[in-house]
């Protein structure tokens, strides 16, 4: 999560993510969900997505990341 393709890569990307409050609430979640997607497996690409939140989790909940 702080090597180059985890958070910082994330929050740079940010940009890119279009949300928008006209749209359907559900559209608007499906395109964040598939914006972690892309950048779970930008940053693990062996791991299924729902994996990779687990992992994060787990590291988030024994260790704070700053």
């Amino acid at each position: 999560l702080l090597g180059e393709d985890g958070l910082r890569k994330l929050r740079m990307k940010s940009h890119e993510l279009v949300i928008d409050k006209r749209e359907d609430p559900e559209k608007n979640l499906r395109n964040l969900m598939t914006f972690y997607q892309i950048w779970a497996h930008e940053m693990f690409p062996s791991m299924k997505f729902r994996d990779v939140i687990a992992k994060t989790e787990k590291i988030c909940r024994e260790k704070r990341l700053t």
